[in-house]
């Protein structure tokens, strides 16, 4: 899953393809000025923070139910997909409001 250690890269890539898309303005201004990888990696740290508390809360209730091997393992492996598919709704809405510029 993308949500691994070993993808950060990609998940900077898939920040940066949402944030073009959905808030083109901010993300003109951040890269005109040379802060865009700052802000993109800042995301992807907190983004990837908000999603291990979750994942670690999450976690927790199941491990608390005392369920057999494999009952635990899919409940954990559905928990993961549904926050990291939580997280990236989240984390990718990038609802700024856009500025009206006069021409």
């Amino acid at each position: 899953m993308l949500f691994a250690p070993e993808f950060r890269n990609e998940r900077l890539k898939m920040i940066e393809q949402a944030f073009k898309v959905k808030a083109p303005k901010v993300y003109k201004v951040l890269k005109a000025s040379g802060n865009l990888g700052r802000f993109l990696e800042s995301h992807e740290e907190a983004m990837m923070d908000s999603f291990s508390k979750a994942y670690g809360e999450a976690s927790m209730k199941i491990l608390r139910k005392n369920l057999d091997y494999e009952k635990t393992v899919l409940s954990l492996r559905m928990a993961s997909n549904e926050l990291w598919h939580d997280t990236l709704d989240m984390w990718l809405a990038f609802n700024y409001p856009e500025t009206k510029t006069s021409a």
